[in-house]
């Protein structure tokens, strides 16, 4: 049984909350936001409005990095938020991306994430622990927190078999990669002494319902062309050897031509180059039925959970009641 996840951008602040409103209402199991302090509105004022407007639908970054906020300050946020909602705050942590390459900086280091994860995972739940000589300890913090990890390339894919409770597959949307990515995974469990179903995977795509398959592939550039950006470091650390060719495959284009200031918008420059296939292999989109058959496939891979990024779409609400009036069979519930 799939569960079916919306991600949103940190914009439009009344107007976004309303829609994840309607997002609980369909039945959606996650509304989360990206953490992006130059390019958008800070996503802990939308978290805590999300908290305050819904009551059932979980909310928390995807995905925040342990370089432009401490892990310290990520634990007191993430562990306020948790208390707001009644214990719905869900965390997504990665290496870093637009936060970090905006100001200058460079995504963090494997260690400094796996420290990172397993400071925020202590003092989140109110434990107390020792760092850099000092006793520190939450004690208004209740309950344990999902941490889960987002990963491209292998080392982070086995970091998080090794130390999430979930990890955030942004390696396309087709069986193929989805089963390389959890090969990865699978291993830093078993090397862990972790049993493999205790892991959520999560698919993050993206997802446009329109019969017209082209106007489809215009709104969902920003996905795909993101996708090779983080790919494309990939490759620079582990060898385009050591990657599956389906996921490669055009992304070596994408090299210097990222442009952040125009992050995670269709109508960038940077994605002129990609390839109708390359779009398709990183989303779903078309007819309704077009799109349900796509989860399906995921599904059969061992994908747990698909978070759908429903960014700078104007048919957000069309799309979260198409999608939300076929819940029961996309869920099998």
């Amino acid at each position: 049984m799939v569960k079916l996840s919306l991600a949103f951008l940190p914009e439009n602040f009344w107007e976004t909350i309303e829609i994840v409103k309607l997002a609980e209402k369909w039945g959606f199991e996650a509304a989360w936001f990206v953490d992006g302090h130059i390019l958008w509105m800070d996503l802990y004022s939308f978290l805590t409005a999300c908290a305050l407007n819904t009551s059932r639908i979980k909310i928390g970054p995807q995905v925040t990095n342990p370089i432009t906020r401490h892990p310290t300050v990520t634990a007191s946020n993430i562990a306020t938020l948790n208390v707001l909602s009644n214990g719905r705050a869900i965390l997504g942590i990665g290496k870093g991306d637009n936060a970090v390459r905006t100001i200058g900086h460079r995504p963090a280091k494997l260690g400094r994430l796996e420290e990172s994860v397993k400071l925020i995972r202590a003092l989140s739940s109110g434990e107390e622990v020792e760092y850099h000589g000092q006793r520190l300890q939450l004690r208004w913090a209740k309950g344990r927190i999902p941490i889960h990890v987002s990963a491209t390339g292998p080392q982070v894919l086995e970091l998080a078999g090794r130390i999430s409770d979930g990890v955030v597959l942004y390696v396309g949307a087709i069986p193929s990669l989805i089963e390389w990515a959890l090969t990865h995974v699978h291993r830093g469990a078993r090397e862990a002494g972790r049993n493999t179903e205790e892991i959520e995977t999560i698919c993050y795509t993206t997802c446009y319902v329109s019969e017209d398959i082209e106007k489809a592939r215009e709104a969902v550039r920003w996905c795909p062309a993101a996708a090779s950006n983080h790919i494309r470091d990939v490759i620079a650390r582990v060898g385009v050897e050591n990657l599956p060719q389906e996921l490669v495959r055009d992304a070596e284009q994408m090299w210097s031509k990222y442009d952040y200031t125009h992050h995670l918008y269709s109508d960038a420059p940077h994605t002129a180059y990609l390839t109708d296939d390359f779009i398709d292999r990183f989303t779903i989109i078309g007819s309704i039925d077009d799109c349900i058959g796509k989860m399906k496939k995921l599904e059969t891979t061992g994908v747990d959970h698909i978070t759908l990024a429903l960014f700078g779409m104007p048919e957000k609400r069309y799309i979260i009641e198409t999608l939300g009036k076929k819940m029961d069979e996309i869920t099998g519930e």
